[in-house]
């Protein structure tokens, strides 16, 4: 009885863990301001996204590790620059069923409005980079 009961206790710990890898390949456009002239532009931009254990990192926003939450529906990444929220934070939104993505940055808004968006692919075995 003692062993099956461990087994089941066991069992039920890695079910109630979550515990996922996933890498996306992302192409989209982000919306820049320029707070002297006010003028606005939109720059192509270009991610590789790997999340592991309620983690993630983005090629090319180097030093800021990423946290994830997800739900049913989408991957949620949220990141603070530094301790407090002035140096700025960041948020993106992967859709698991379309692969839209949507980002905010008060880095780069202080609205908070979306700055960016996209699609993003998942990667196959075979399409992923060694390292």
């Amino acid at each position: 009885m003692k062993k099956a009961f461990f087994q089941i206790v066991v069992g039920l710990t890695f079910l109630a863990t979550s515990v996922f890898a996933e890498e996306f390949k992302c192409t989209g456009q982000e919306k820049g301001i320029n707070t002297m002239t006010g003028a606005e532009r939109t720059i192509p931009i270009f991610y590789h996204i790997e999340i592991n254990n309620n983690n993630a990192t983005i090629d090319g926003i180097d030093n800021i590790n990423f946290t994830v939450t997800e739900d049913d529906d989408t991957y949620i990444l949220k990141a603070s620059i530094g301790k407090s929220r002035l140096l700025g934070e960041y948020d993106l939104q992967i859709d698991k069923h379309t692969g839209f993505f949507k980002g905010k940055s008060w880095l780069f808004s202080r609205d908070n409005i979306v700055t960016k968006e996209g699609k993003c692919e998942k990667c196959e075995d075979n399409e992923k980079p060694n390292k």
